[in-house]
């Protein structure tokens, strides 16, 4: 367990938190475990890259909790605005996408592979996705809800995810049958399941 590894644990961990806090209507708590998650998800592969601290534990750690966050963020904000319909759609594709990014991931561990590393369609994604929830989490901290600019956040955020989506589900299927050296990540030499 190095600093990267401990990181993405923290996102993880942090989780139950943010979600009783997002229950309970404290915007500010809220706020600040976002704010925290994103700094811990910018920080844990800033970390790993400049110190060589990048291990097989990270490489499965980083995107589940990219993933748990994500989706746990999307569930509670659908479950706020639960009275938009446009946002509930919009929110519900987080999920679907990160579930079968989840599962494409869990698959090529099967195969004996290791996952991809990320691209920068999906860090553009991830980052936008922070800073419009984040945003929209601030408006509520100060008491001021602008429908508009909620909308418009959220349906930047998920036109970004759906593209990472399309994009990503390219390079799993690439790798899925024998794709390029270029995008295939490397074989492990244990074969078993993760």
């Amino acid at each position: 367990m190095n600093i990267p590894n401990c990181l993405s644990s923290l996102r993880i961990l942090i989780l139950p938190f943010f979600i009783y806090f997002f229950l309970k209507g404290d915007w500010t708590a809220v706020a600040v475990f976002l704010i925290v998650s994103g700094l811990s998800d910018f920080l844990d592969g800033l970390i790993a890259r400049k110190f060589n601290q990048i291990t097989e534990l990270g490489k499965i750690l980083d995107p589940v909790a990219d993933k748990m966050t994500q989706a746990s963020v999307a569930v509670c904000m659908a479950y706020h605005f639960r009275h938009v319909t446009i946002l509930i759609i919009l929110l519900s594709l987080f999920v679907v996408k990160e579930a079968t990014m989840l599962l494409g991931t869990i698959l090529l561990f099967r195969k004996g592979m290791r996952p991809t590393p990320a691209r920068w369609y999906g860090k553009l994604a991830t980052g936008c996705f922070y800073f419009s929830m984040i945003l929209i989490i601030f408006l509520e901290a100060f008491d001021y809800q602008n429908m508009t600019l909620t909308i418009v956040l959220t349906v930047l955020s998920a036109a970004l995810m759906i593209y990472a989506f399309v994009r990503y589900t390219f390079v799993f299927r690439s790798l899925s049958h024998g794709g390029s050296r270029e995008e295939e990540p490397e074989r492990t030499a244990d074969k078993t399941a993760v």
